[in-house]
């Protein structure tokens, strides 16, 4: 499976997770690395809560999270088990959505 796959999959079921609103909000970067095994399909996003001088709000560090797709609704969500942001470094959520991948 392709990237391009389950994007095509998430918009054909009329989800948005991939739209460039959506992307921009949390200033999501999609790696293209996909982890595909019995324990299903992953991939790795990261996200950066950009700050706001103005209000007093300090820019955070960019984060990754480990994702899920189901080619059955063509949902993406935060895989189950894991949190949103929940790793700093990429090579880490590569671990882990290589590992849920595997895990049957």
């Amino acid at each position: 499976m392709k990237l391009s796959d389950i994007r095509a999959a998430n918009r054909a079921a009329g989800l948005h997770f991939f739209d460039p609103e959506s992307m921009r909000f949390f200033w999501s970067k999609i790696e293209n690395t996909i982890h595909e095994g019995v324990g299903g399909i992953f991939f790795v996003t990261s996200e950066q809560m950009r700050g706001d001088p103005h209000l007093g709000v300090a820019e955070q560090p960019r984060r990754w999270t480990v994702r899920q797709f189901d080619p059955e609704s063509g949902t993406v969500e935060t895989a189950d088990g894991f949190k949103f942001q929940q790793f700093n470094t990429s090579s880490k959520a590569h671990d882990a959505a290589r590992r849920a991948a595997a895990d049957h």
